[in-house]
This record gives C-alpha cells, sequence and structure tokens, in this order.
C-alpha cells in the first residue's frame, strides 16, 4: 500500500485480476478486433469468392446463423459508436445530465442487445462445430468471436457499463 502527504488520496494495489489494467485491454482490445475484423472482412471474403468463383457453401440454417452473428457484430459497433457520442459528449458541459439519459439509456438497451447476441454467437459457434460440411478455419473463427463477444459483454458488465441507474 503506498501513501501520499495528502490525506485525501489512498493508493491501494488491486489484488483481483480481473481489475488488472493489462488483462482488461487485452479482452476489450480481443472483443473489439474480432468483432471489427468480423465486419471488415465479411465483403473482402465474399470479392475472393466471386473472383476465384467459389460460391459460399452453406446450407440455409448455417446461412442463417452467420447473419445473425453479423447482426450482434453491427450491434456491438453500435454500442461503440454511442459509448464514443457519450465520451466526447463530456466535453460539452451540457452533455449530460437531464438531456443526456435518453443517450445513456440508449447506449445500455443497445448493449444489453449485444449481450444477448453474444449467446447468438456462441449458439452459432457451436453450432458450426457439429456441420461437417463448414470449414476448420471458419468453425475456429466463430469460436474465436464467440469468445470475442463474451469478453466484451463480460468487460461492459464487469465495469457498470451497463448499469440502468443514472446516479449523477
Amino acid at each position: 500500500m503506498a501513501y501520499v502527504d495528502y490525506p485525501f488520496m489512498v493508493f491501494q494495489q488491486i489484488e483481483s485480476p480481473w481489475d488488472k489494467q493489462v488483462f482488461n485491454y487485452v479482452v476489450i482490445g480481443f472483443g473489439i478486433g474480432m468483432v471489427v475484423l468480423t465486419i471488415l472482412l465479411w465483403p473482402v471474403s465474399a470479392i475472393l469468392r466471386k473472383h476465384y468463383g467459389k460460391p459460399l457453401s452453406l446450407g440455409t440454417a448455417a446461412r442463417k446463423w452467420r447473419l445473425l452473428v453479423r447482426i450482434v457484430c453491427f450491434v456491438d459497433i453500435a454500442y461503440l459508436a454511442m459509448l464514443l457520442i457519450i465520451v466526447t459528449a463530456l466535453d460539452n458541459p451540457g452533455g449530460l445530465g437531464a438531456r443526456g439519459d435518453l443517450l445513456l439509456h440508449t447506449s445500455q438497451l443497445i448493449g444489453l442487445l449485444g449481450g444477448i447476441g453474444t449467446l447468438i454467437a456462441i449458439l452459432a459457434a457451436i453450432k458450426s462445430w457439429s456441420d461437417a460440411q463448414q470449414w476448420f478455419w471458419y468453425k475456429l473463427w466463430n469460436s474465436l468471436l464467440a469468445i470475442g463477444c463474451a469478453g466484451f459483454f463480460w468487460f461492459l458488465v464487469h465495469w457498470h457499463l451497463l448499469n440502468f441507474n443514472l446516479n449523477y
């Protein structure tokens, strides 16, 4: 434990590994990275499949799960965009408060939808491993994306970013 000369501040070491800065950076970085790469590489893979004449060989159920997972990724990106808007509103003195409550609650609702979407990503990963028609790397990507979505949602819950009580 460290102390400063001023009696208003006491520094304490963090005991929980979940609260360590490096761990949290890895979790949130991996989660955001997987979501953003999934969205960015979606059209790239379509262009490459078209160029090489290899159509997407997934069944109708697998295509549905694939689309649902992409929607989950868009929901997570929408939450990040709303969070960025809220953080930039902190520079404006009137940005938060009674006028900003709707913005905060909307972002929290989008984050909650992303959490429900995490279950969809996990189910899609499980279903992809049971499908013998799918490529190994596609199954692996689905699994990593599900882990990334779960880590992203864990970060939001752990740091109370989805707390619907506005106490300020």
